[in-house]
């Protein structure tokens, strides 16, 4: 008899069950709490009668295998190879959209590595397949899906995320002397993506918050005209082997000149509006770039007078006209930025960001059988959290905050533009960028220090948008 112990686990997670390579497989380290367990459905049938010797049995069945919880605490950790990427760039897949097309919600890009929830509403998320390596076992979890992330901000931990997925099934392999080998091609064995030497760790101590309350203001963007009937499912008009490009210049600063060859994401016989609009975005910096009413948008990722929107599409090869020729009707016209939003130093102490997809397993109820779970459906998207720091006075700092906010009782929604730069301003780091967070009104806590607690929501641009949070990795 062999045991297994904790600190030998490795954690290969894939999309798919055969046919492992580097493209859909990968290795992701996890702490020493992590947790796996799948639980049982029961039900009981008790008596209850009258009379000078009652019956007082029981009876006790197994109805159903519960969805097996998964939890995978994870360190942050982007790393350069051309592009900038992270560790853990499957689980943001996974939390983020629906394709099995890895690169699609959660991309490298030249700038930085980003997370969207463009592609977001959908009822069922990208499956995954967790293979839990131990000394002489393996466990496969399958038809597992990302339900949430939690990111802790102590500031004297190493950067990490939780992620909390929801799986179908637990699979038991044979004992096996070196299971990560196994030879029937059903493990990953060493074809997968293992993590590069360069991944960075990044420090909690170092971060900052950018906040800044937006109570009339707005952000500058620019509206591509398509008659209102963009389809992001339509192909391009596009050609492989062909840049198309386009410039956006972002509040005044450096023309950015985006370019697309469709062979890059695809080939254009596949590629799709929502994929070049992904790859837009992975090469702007400043703005996000989104479809809404049948129209593009691109926005500035910061409000107020001073912002501003200029895009031009490029020479011969247009990236915007052919974006979608069918319905391409003029370059469109900006709205510039108005207002001016008023900025708060507030240097957090703690806190935490929790991203929640609401998911629910579907188990039927047939009697005579264990039941199992047939698949799962998303809920409400959730983005909310915490942070903690000092009361400092002055009307910019964290008590001008509370005042502000304390003393304006006609606003129901308290939005503000809020950048969590884990790790600081100078990469590596992870951003969080919510442009239009509900902020509470922060809770006073009487400690040694005098501090302020503030509770606040991540919130969409209007409630049927899904921009309500940006994550972006800067590796060195």
């Amino acid at each position: 008899m062999a045991l297994n112990l904790r600190r030998e686990t490795r954690v290969f997670i894939s999309t798919v069950t055969t046919g492992f390579d580097a493209t859909n497989t990968f290795e992701v380290p996890c702490l020493a709490d992590y947790s796996f367990s799948q639980g049982t459905g029961s039900e009981t049938i008790t008596l209850n009668e009258a009379g000078a010797f009652p019956k007082r049995s029981q009876r006790s069945f197994n109805i159903s295998l519960e969805q097996v919880e998964v939890s995978l605490p994870v360190y942050m950790r982007p790393f350069l190879s051309g592009n900038h990427n992270c560790v853990e760039k499957i689980l943001w897949e996974g939390l983020t959209g629906a394709s099995s097309t890895l690169d699609t919600n959660a991309k490298p890009g030249v700038n930085y590595f980003q997370a969207d929830f463009q592609n977001s509403d959908v009822h069922e998320l990208l499956k995954l397949n967790i293979y839990l390596v131990m000394e002489n076992s393996v466990y496969r979890i399958d038809d597992a899906v990302v339900n949430s992330a939690e990111i802790d901000f102590n500031i004297d931990e190493i950067s990490m995320a939780t992620y909390s997925l929801l799986g179908k099934s637990i699979e038991t392999y044979p004992t096996v002397e070196t299971p990560v080998n196994y030879p029937d091609g059903s493990l990953p064995g060493t074809s997968y993506f293992a993590v590069p030497a360069g991944a960075n760790f990044i420090k909690n101590k170092l971060s900052t918050i950018e906040l800044a309350k937006l109570s009339g203001t707005t952000s500058a963007l620019w509206t591509v005209d398509y008659n209102n009937l963009l389809d992001l499912t339509a192909l391009s008009n596009m050609i492989d082997s062909t840049a198309y490009t386009c410039d956006v210049t972002v509040d005044g600063g450096t023309p950015q000149t985006i370019s697309i060859d469709p062979a890059n994401i695809g080939g254009a016989a596949s590629a799709t509006v929502s994929e070049f609009i992904t790859e837009m975005n992975n090469q702007i910096d400043g703005a996000i770039i989104y479809e809404k009413a049948g129209e593009l948008v691109i926005e500035a990722v910061k409000s107020g007078a001073v912002t501003s929107m200029l895009v031009a599409d490029g020479g011969v090869n247009t990236l915007l006209a052919l974006l979608d020729s069918n319905n391409f009707t003029a370059i469109g016209v900006e709205t510039v930025g108005t207002g001016v939003g008023k900025s708060y130093d507030v240097p957090i102490t703690g806190g935490n960001l929790s991203i929640e997809n609401n998911i629910t397993f579907l188990t039927p109820e047939e009697l005579g059988r264990i039941n199992s779970a047939i698949g799962h459906f998303t809920g409400t998207r959730s983005v909310s959290g915490s942070l903690t720091c000092y009361l400092n006075t002055g009307a910019n700092n964290s008590e001008g905050l509370f005042d502000d906010l304390a003393s304006d009782v006609t606003t129901v929604t308290h939005e503000f533009e809020m950048n969590l730069q884990m790790g600081g301003p100078i990469a590596p780091r992870v951003e969080f960028i919510m442009n239009h967070a509900n902020l509470t009104i922060p809770s006073i806590q009487s400690e040694d220090v005098i501090s302020l607690n503030i509770d606040f929501t991540g919130l969409a641009n209007s409630i049927t948008d899904k921009d309500e949070v940006i994550v972006r990795y800067y590796a060195v």
